[in-house]
């Protein structure tokens, strides 16, 4: 295939009725609708790369997707409207721009930037697609203080889940804790991000806030060093916000 033309379009989606980002056989997933809708567009070979795989259950408000294709008739603003018609309800397309043929929303990303939104002590049928709903004993000043001192470079090989990596150290730029009415949101920014790592150290964290799990236990795991368990936060409360360039 002979990339002539590049598009970076930035999207959102409702992750609750998807298996993931990752096209897959037999299964409904956001690069797969994403798929079918450009196919009913152009005739010719393309690729779609996001810079993101999100899990199952996983959302999105800035997902970056850069499509690469041999040519094509739409301008960028008639390519938004095209995919948009085409796309189910929970896919839209925010924008599209025309970029250098060489731009790959994945590889080209400097950092991204995740919420993980929680409602303590009570039950949301209608927010808990969205949030971790019911965490009781839930301590704000705990959590703050412990999700907080997760910046710097930091070593993740005692929390990589799967493979190991060649190179497991990043850059966390950002780790906040704020109170948005009833919820909690964490904000995590970093150059990138490891299989599962935003839900891990919110899970350690919301573990630790709720008296279930010691901080030395997260300290030591962000030193290399393995934990005999792995909190592992629920999807629905994660959502990538940006990516940046």
């Amino acid at each position: 295939m002979q990339v002539k033309r590049t598009f970076k379009l930035t999207i959102e989606y409702d992750g609750s009725e998807f298996r993931g980002w990752q096209i897959q056989p037999d299964v409904r997933t956001v690069q797969g609708e994403l798929k079918n809708a450009v196919e009913k567009l152009i005739s010719g070979k393309f690729r779609i790369i996001g810079a993101s795989r999100t899990d199952r259950g996983v959302h999105a408000e800035g997902q970056v997707v850069s499509l690469h294709l041999e040519s094509i008739k739409f301008t960028p603003s008639e390519l938004q409207k095209a995919l948009n018609a085409l796309l189910p309800p929970d896919i839209y397309v925010h924008s599209v721009e025309e970029v250098d043929p060489k731009f790959n929303a994945r590889f080209n990303a400097k950092g991204k930037l995740y919420r993980y939104r929680i409602i303590p002590e009570k039950k949301s049928p209608i927010r808990r697609k969205y949030a971790w709903d019911g965490v009781e004993n839930f301590s704000l000043e705990t959590a703050k203080s412990v999700f907080e001192r997760i910046k710097g470079e930091i070593n993740f090989s005692g929390l990589i889940i799967g493979e190991a990596h060649e190179n497991p150290i990043t850059k966390i730029t950002r780790s906040t804790v704020e109170t948005h009415g009833d919820e909690v949101h964490f904000y995590i920014e970093g150059e990138r991000f490891f299989y599962k790592m935003v839900r891990l150290l919110v899970g350690f964290t919301v573990a630790i806030a709720t008296g279930r799990e010691d901080e030395n236990t997260l300290m030591r795991a962000l030193r290399g060093e393995r934990p005999k368990i792995f909190w592992i936060a629920p999807p629905e409360g994660l959502t990538l916000i940006k990516v940046f360039y």
